[in-house]
């Protein structure tokens, strides 16, 4: 639940940082090559930090079981980017991430196997759209008009993901496991 801050604030400096990528829409590194100054600016929101100052006695927190509203005692929203290899913090907002959107229906689909590996199957034929979002809100596959009965997933890395399946007018969605 709760991510407690230790420190000696305000006679040092000491902040510990929550950093979620703004998922709100795509949102692309805009240049990342080798030699060249990063620019990951996203109209200065790449991405969201709830800085914490650390206290003796630990009063300041941030709650991780919502990121959304930025529940937290002490702290404050800050949204970050780079441009042309400079750095930008700027006082920001709590992220809004599609993920955790609370007005989907209850429809279930049976995807397996979870934990996968390089194949999601489903129970039955799908026909609508299918979105599945890494760990940190980011969009990594994304079909408006999938009709079929599987997807490739051999690229994906090993970790945590979320599926988003929207079948005419119900969402569902559901966790998933890469090993």
């Amino acid at each position: 639940g709760k991510a407690y801050v230790y420190g000696d604030y305000p006679n040092y400096q000491e902040f510990a940082y929550f950093v979620q990528a703004n998922c709100s829409v795509a949102n692309t590194v805009e240049n990342c090559q080798s030699g060249q100054p990063l620019t990951w600016n996203f109209f200065g929101q790449a991405l969201h930090a709830y800085k914490v100052p650390g206290t003796m006695n630990g009063t300041n927190y941030f709650d991780l079981n919502n990121w959304q509203n930025g529940i937290g005692h002490g702290g404050s929203w800050e949204n970050w980017s780079v441009n042309n290899g400079v750095f930008s913090s700027v006082a920001g907002t709590a992220p809004s991430c599609i993920l955790q959107n609370e007005s989907f229906t209850n429809e279930s689909f049976l995807i397996s196997p979870n934990p996968f590996q390089d194949y999601l199957f489903f129970e039955k034929e799908l026909n609508g759209s299918i979105e599945i979002y890494d760990e940190l809100g980011r969009q990594l596959f994304f079909d408006k008009n999938y009709s079929g009965n599987f997807i490739d997933t051999s690229k994906f890395n090993l970790g945590v993901y979320f599926i988003k399946i929207t079948n005419q007018d119900s969402t569902f969605i559901q966790k998933i496991l890469k090993k």
